[in-house]
């Protein structure tokens, strides 16, 4: 009975402790106006995908083919301000592609060297904080194909700890919150 106890007791402290890779793929077409997604853990269980596109008040991801979730843009800014869970997480990598063409052979070569200074600028501030072990950018251009595509791959490291400490901070601060409006209703009856 001991050993089984023991070997759950380290089977779970190295479940919490050891690094999850989670792996965010995502391919965005302007052209198409659509954000392809998806997420993997150690970039072999895929977790979800699907496509995101623009509507007028905000983002709506598609999750099947009928059922769409719509994410308006006040929620976006205000759930920034409230999701502060980020120091638990490691960009371990980066790499992007951009695809760039058009019938202005001009444009789209200086949209192409923007793209590349864009890359580099934040390639240096990645490595310059030591955030991150590895950022790699490429530019492909077209010259007789009208289109502009954004290919990203990150890499996030982290492990189940820090997911269990900020699902424990969310729920303290949901439930100080409403132990707050309790409180606020009992002194207006009161």
């Amino acid at each position: 009975m001991r050993v089984y106890l023991l070997s759950f007791a380290v089977s779970t402290i190295l479940f919490l402790l050891l690094p999850v890779f989670l792996n965010v793929s995502l391919f965005l077409d302007l052209k198409n106006k659509k954000c392809y997604f998806a997420l993997y853990f150690w970039r072999v269980f895929k977790i979800y995908g699907g496509y995101a596109s623009l509507y007028d008040e905000g983002i709506a991801f598609h999750l099947t083919k009928s059922k769409a979730l719509l994410l308006p843009y006040k929620e976006i800014i205000q759930a920034r301000n409230d999701f502060a869970i980020t120091k638990g997480f490691y960009l371990y990598a980066c790499s992007h592609t951009f695809e760039i063409g058009g019938s202005q052979t001009e444009a789209a070569i200086y949209l192409a060297a923007l793209a590349q200074i864009l890359s580099g600028g934040i390639a240096s501030f990645v490595f310059a904080r030591r955030k991150s072990a590895s950022f790699k950018g490429d530019t492909v251009l077209y010259q007789n194909k009208s289109c502009f595509k954004i290919t990203l791959r990150i890499i996030l490291v982290f492990n189940f700890i820090i997911l269990l400490i900020a699902f424990c901070k969310i729920l303290l601060q949901k439930l100080s919150e409403n132990n707050k409006k309790y409180e606020y209703k009992s002194r207006q009856k009161g």
